[in-house]
């Protein structure tokens, strides 16, 4: 934002901001988040609290004692659900650094990633892993919590313990996609190629990824949703067509159970969300709402 919110006043040539509407679409509170010079907002997360978290960057001082020096700084802040800043951390290097993601695990434990070209200054942060190329897109942690993944910009998956920070391996997937990925109980991760890619399945061994399988068959269009009796859905394009289906994968074997399709259905599906009980929706980016029993 580059003008103020009411009577909140912009602290400098850009702020970031974050705004929480209601289910009708009403403000419920705005917060700007700025310095002296450029602040920008690159990632949120909600935490288990009702909270919300956001991470990005800033190229003037933030909090006390910071020496941003008119590079970008990378910042994190956390806010609870009625808006209020609990608290803000800004990372600082030598030169520039930006994150640009952030994740929120269940017992409120914060991860954030991006890229940096020079070292931390004083006071190094516990748990920092250094990814080449940057960090793209935001990190996906393992249903237990113990393991984060993350994408490079140079198309490799990185897997980091989540207790320490240490990398447990990376495994080159060709590209990053859209920076993002399903990931099961059991190490099974599809990553979520560009549109119309094929779909894919790696496994996570501890140590290593594996392949695991390939669908060169089917030309993706969503990011997949993993479910807990060891299946999966993803959404693709209809073979000489405009139109979508959703196609119900094993996620041992890839290989399809049912498909689901949307009818007038174009571009791409946005989410997919499958309850306990076996209902599932779907959403596309022209907003079209599609709701089955999957039971």
């Amino acid at each position: 934002a580059t003008g103020n919110f009411g009577s909140q006043l912009n602290q400098g040539t850009q702020d970031a901001y974050l705004t929480k509407y209601d289910s009708a679409g009403n403000v419920v509170w705005q917060k700007l988040l700025g310095s002296a010079g450029t602040a920008n907002g690159y990632g949120l997360a909600l935490d288990p609290s009702g909270g919300v978290v956001v991470t990005g960057s800033s190229t003037a001082d933030l909090v006390p004692g910071a020496v941003a020096n008119g590079n970008e700084d990378s910042f994190v802040a956390r806010y609870d659900g009625n808006g209020n800043q609990m608290w803000i951390k800004q990372i600082q290097t030598l030169a520039n650094n930006r994150s640009n993601a952030v994740s929120v695990d269940a017992s409120g434990n914060i991860y954030i990633g991006g890229s940096v070209s020079g070292y931390p200054v004083a006071n190094p942060v516990d748990g920092q892993t250094s990814i080449p190329g940057g960090v793209i897109g935001s990190p996906v942690l393992s249903p237990d919590s113990s393991t984060l993944y993350i994408y490079n910009r140079l198309g490799s998956l990185y897997a980091i313990d989540a207790a320490n920070g240490k990398q447990l391996w990376n495994y080159n997937v060709g590209g990053y996609g859209m920076g993002t990925m399903a990931v099961s109980s059991k190490g099974t991760i599809v990553p979520t190629g560009v549109l119309g890619a094929p779909l894919v399945a790696i496994k996570d061994d501890g140590n290593k990824a594996t392949s695991l399988w390939h669908r060169d068959d089917l030309h993706t269009a969503s990011t997949a949703t993993l479910l807990s009796n060891g299946t999966g859905w993803v959404a693709v394009r209809d073979a000489g067509k405009d139109t979508l289906s959703l196609v119900e994968f094993d996620a041992a074997t890839g290989a399809t159970k049912r498909p689901l399709p949307l009818p007038d259905s174009l571009g791409y599906v946005t989410g997919i969300a499958v309850s306990s009980g076996g209902d599932l929706v779907a959403t596309t980016q022209i907003g079209n709402v599609y709701q089955f029993s999957v039971r």
